[in-house]
């Protein structure tokens, strides 16, 4: 009989931290995706995580009903992790030969954190 696997104690972001020391550039995209997604669900109220027909939103859906709903600060770092988003996390968790800065991926790591902060006062 398989036991199960029971994920402990860090974060997402957390995670990301380890992965993005250790130069492992996907994995540490992989997490903040994960972390990302988890924000905005938080974020976000259930009826706003679902499109006309009901069905969940997926992360460029969920990003782009938070934006629609924030303002300033908010609305400011959202537009940003979505540049982000589209040109470096989620190039990073597919396969891609586009070239990896690590300064671009720690900024949108710590983007995210700051975002963290803001949306769950």
């Amino acid at each position: 009989m398989q036991k199960a696997i029971l994920k402990q104690g860090k974060s997402e972001i957390e995670r990301a931290k380890e992965y993005y020391a250790k130069k492992e550039y996907d994995v540490c995209a992989l997490f903040l995706k994960k972390g990302f997604e988890k924000i905005l669900k938080v974020y976000l109220m259930q009826g706003e995580q679902s499109d006309s027909d009901c069905e969940e939103l997926d992360l460029s859906g969920l990003l782009g009903k938070a934006i629609s709903k924030s303002s300033s600060e908010n609305k400011c770092i959202l537009e940003k992790l979505n540049s982000d988003w589209q040109h470096i996390l989620n190039p990073l968790i597919h396969y891609d030969t586009r070239p990896v800065y690590s300064q671009e991926l720690k900024s949108a790591m710590n983007d995210l954190e700051k975002l963290k902060g803001l949306l769950t006062q």
